[in-house]
């Protein structure tokens, strides 16, 4: 007769657990406890072995088996737990496969051109199922895409110009969108990512105009620069002191960190404080809904966001024509009040950022700019019935011979600062030119590059500063294989903004362009040989 030992581990069985020896009184006997089988025990060294060997295998058996309990019990409990904030945020910035893009800045910029240009550019670029989705608040928004199994998030946070640069210092930002320039101490503060301004940082992806809207019934056309520095900063406080019927004014402002304030501040304010009354607004919308809704009151926007309020004219001073905010206008700079869209771009910048700012100036995206309201830079014949340049003698009178059976385009070319060199936004639009002047119905157009100058030094200094300007343009121009049929100076000429500031001074160095299919001749200029009032050289 033998002793055995139960087989019937993995169900806890305590004689089996114990290796309790159980007397078998016939061959076949089973464990008095779970009746499980019994393998014979002792006798033989052998079987003793092979027994602790299968009890062993059967031990590490029960290990795996709760092992694998706990951990899927354990996912399942973290899958429930997670499918809440699953819902909002489907693509994990923790994917190792998801591309990122994060753009930071203005609010111009964000709330509508820029989710815009980020969606056909990723079309463009091969990806689907685009889904555009707000953020935790309406300046911030999320869009998603994939491409054969790889997906892309770009985030776009919309606070005023001012983060552009913070977001960017502070490497939470890929791309800053300004609606202002960059200022000098944020170049020195930046200075890290490469120079910020220069032609592979700075992108101008649009123009807008800052528009001064008032309520439709305020009689009210147009105002000069200073009569709005007067409004705004409570000096003027009755409509009836700007020719308006009488009534208390009340003044509508965008937010400190907002881009358009900025701008508004720099062209009208002049070192003024704005009205510590005047009511605030982070969204341009909501400030022209408002100012469309209150009598007496004033605001400023930009041009896309007028929608119900009155938009007026606006004159830079006494010499300049009022004009309205309006595509030509603001396409050619010439709105007091216009100003520049930018994109910064590190130059360390990952291919993805970079890729997606040189879309953001092409002719595709100028057309998206235009779609939604800004202005485009793909240049555009427009025919001016008159050119408004009155005065200057025999010099306006060259203009007006020269210009009457022209047509201008859609753009004026500017320099950097105290610079015979042309600006970025002018190199880009140098090569927009040429795309234009390529096409097989303009190569018998005739070209005329038109110089101007502001009025600091003497009219001899100022005409041949502005026919430096041309020759530049000229020259340019030539290097693609585009001849110009003229390039002439008309010094300080038709002043579009006022010399007396140095954002003024700056719109007025400019060069426009004029097209005809008719013979020309260049003007000739007053001779300047003995002039006597030179003041020293100056810078272009």
């Amino acid at each position: 007769m033998n002793n055995g030992v139960c087989t019937n581990l993995p169900s806890l069985c305590s004689k089996a657990a114990s290796k309790e020896s159980i007397v078998m009184s016939t061959p076949d006997a089973r464990c008095p406890e779970c009746n499980a089988s019994l393998m014979v025990a002792g006798g033989n060294s052998r079987n003793s072995t092979n027994i602790k060997l299968i009890i062993s295998a059967l031990v590490g058996l029960l290990v795996i088996a709760l092992g694998a309990f706990f951990f899927f019990k354990g996912n399942s409990e973290k899958t429930s737990t997670s499918a809440g904030p699953e819902k909002t945020s489907p693509i994990s910035v923790s994917q190792p496969d998801l591309l990122q893009l994060r753009l930071s800045g203005s609010n111009t910029l964000g709330a509508s051109l820029a989710p815009a240009l980020v969606e056909a550019f990723l079309k463009q670029e091969g990806y689907g199922e685009l889904q555009r989705r707000p953020g935790k608040d309406h300046e911030e928004s999320e869009i998603l895409a994939s491409s054969n199994g790889k997906k892309v998030q770009v985030l776009i946070s919309a606070h005023g110009s001012g983060t552009a640069f913070s977001g960017l210092r502070d490497g939470v930002a890929d791309i800053g969108m300004s609606s202002r320039p960059i200022r000098k101490d944020e170049l020195a503060e930046l200075a890290k990512l490469g120079d910020m301004g220069a032609g592979n940082s700075e992108f101008v992806v649009a123009l807008d105009g800052v528009a001064v809207v008032v309520n439709p019934a305020n009689r009210v056309d147009k105002l000069s620069i200073h009569q709005l520095q007067g409004l705004f900063s409570g000096k003027i406080t009755d409509w009836s002191m700007v020719g308006g019927t009488p009534g208390p004014v009340r003044i509508h402002a965008r937010d400190e960190k907002s881009g358009t304030f900025d701008t508004f501040k720099t062209l009208v304010l002049n070192g003024d404080r704005i009205l510590d009354t005047a009511k605030r607004y982070e969204d341009s919308q909501a400030l022209s809904d408002a100012v469309a809704e209150e009598a007496g009151a004033i605001g400023f926007v930009g041009l896309p966001y007028i929608r119900k309020a009155k938009a007026i004219a606006v004159s830079a001073d006494a010499r300049s024509m009022a004009m309205r905010p309006t595509k030509l206008t603001v396409a050619t700079e010439d709105y007091p009040l216009t100003r520049r869209l930018f994109l910064y771009v590190p130059a360390d910048a990952n291919a993805f950022a970079r890729k997606f700012a040189d879309f953001a100036i092409s002719d595709m995206a100028q057309g998206i700019a235009d779609q939604i309201g800004f202005v485009g830079q793909v240049p555009e014949e427009v025919k001016v019935v008159e050119s408004g340049v009155s005065d200057g003698g025999q010099l306006a009178l060259s203009h007006r011979k020269l210009t009457a059976q022209a047509q201008r385009l859609s753009v004026n070319l500017r320099f950097r600062f105290g610079s015979a060199e042309l600006d970025n936004k002018a190199l880009q639009d140098v090569k927009r030119l040429v795309r234009y002047f390529e096409k097989p119905d303009r190569r018998d157009l005739k070209v005329m590059l038109l110089g101007f100058a502001d009025n600091i030094g003497s009219e001899c200094i100022n005409l041949s500063v502005s026919q430096k300007r041309a020759d530049t343009v000229s020259r340019e121009l030539e290097s693609y294989g585009v001849k110009a049929a003229i390039a002439h100076g008309f010094g300080e000429l038709a002043p579009v903004a006022d010399n007396a500031t140095d954002t003024g001074r700056e719109k007025n160095r400019r060069v426009e362009v004029w097209i005809t299919r008719n013979a020309v001749a260049a003007p000739g200029n007053p001779s300047c040989d003995n002039d006597r009032k030179r003041q020293g050289r100056r810078a272009p």
